[in-house]
């Protein structure tokens, strides 16, 4: 069973560190989530122990802060999915948000299996723009699965087969292309606050995209933050909705654990590599 409810507009307050654990949020439909935390209970709109790792049947809950541009009322909805899962239409909590800009809100379910399972925050219309990760139980799943670098311990894996080069950041010809792609430290009013390349571990890399979609058909984005050079698996990462509009600008962020090198890459439905940039954490 899962259960919700909401607080009145939250005032100005730090966002919690990034776990080691994927995070990723974003925007569609004027609709997104600044941040989502996961802890053992939520007090006065604060979350009291975050954490990513559970019990069996522990209660997990996901504290949401909502920003609503149109300030429209509409809806989100939360699922509780295994790890990698995108929902089914309609699948989910339903959590009203009101007519106003900012919001914070609640949700929370247990799992009573071990394994890892992600928190999917969606738009009305099935858009994702938040997800979370969490372990239920130990073993060597409670690898934190953000981290892209190797661990010093543990059977020698197959390297994997050198990625293609990168193509240009703009996708050439028609159809959906990315105009500019640019990592930041905020973002306000849809523009760049603090262009930055550099990061320290857990630090959010806020990633602004304007989108060209010269056919005007309804499609979407995946935003990937990747090892550097490497390729997003089929499927990875943050899914962003892209209206039937000629110009569209979207965002994505990320925090990465471990000091090196990373890409975040947007990918179109196909799979087809439409730009990458790079950034590092040390």
């Amino acid at each position: 069973p899962a259960e919700a409810g909401a607080a009145p507009a939250d005032a100005a307050s730090p966002a919690p560190p990034a776990q080691p654990f994927l995070t990723e949020t974003g925007a569609a439909e004027g609709l997104g989530v600044e941040s989502i935390a996961l802890c053992t209970a939520i007090e006065n709109r604060m979350c009291v122990g975050e954490k990513r790792e559970f019990a069996p049947g522990e209660m997990v809950w996901a504290l949401l802060r909502v920003v609503n541009e149109t300030r429209a009322e509409t809806e989100i909805r939360v699922a509780y999915l295994e790890a990698a899962l995108s929902p089914a239409p309609g699948q989910g909590l339903r959590l009203r948000v009101p007519a106003q800009e900012r919001y914070t809100t609640f949700s929370k379910a247990s799992k009573a299996a071990d394994g890892r399972y992600d928190v999917v925050v969606t738009t009305a219309t099935g858009a994702e723009i938040a997800r979370a990760r969490f372990q239920v139980g130990a073993g060597g799943s409670a690898t934190p699965a953000e981290t892209t670098a190797p661990g010093p311990a543990g059977p020698a894996a197959t390297p994997p087969s050198p990625p293609p080069p990168p193509p240009p950041p703009v996708a050439p010809g028609t159809g959906l292309g990315i105009a500019s792609l640019e990592l930041c430290r905020a973002i306000e009013n849809r523009r760049c606050a603090e262009a930055a390349t550099t990061y320290a571990p857990r630090e959010m890399v806020w990633a602004l995209l304007r989108v060209t979609n010269p056919d005007r058909a309804e499609t979407e984005l995946r935003v990937s933050y990747v090892a550097a050079g490497g390729a997003p698996a089929p499927g990875e990462g943050l899914v962003l909705r892209v209206p039937a509009q000629e110009r569209y600008t979207t965002f994505a962020k990320a925090g990465k654990a471990n000091p090196g090198r990373y890409d975040v890459v947007v990918c179109a439905p196909d799979g087809r590599e439409l730009a990458r940039a790079g950034f590092e954490v040390r």
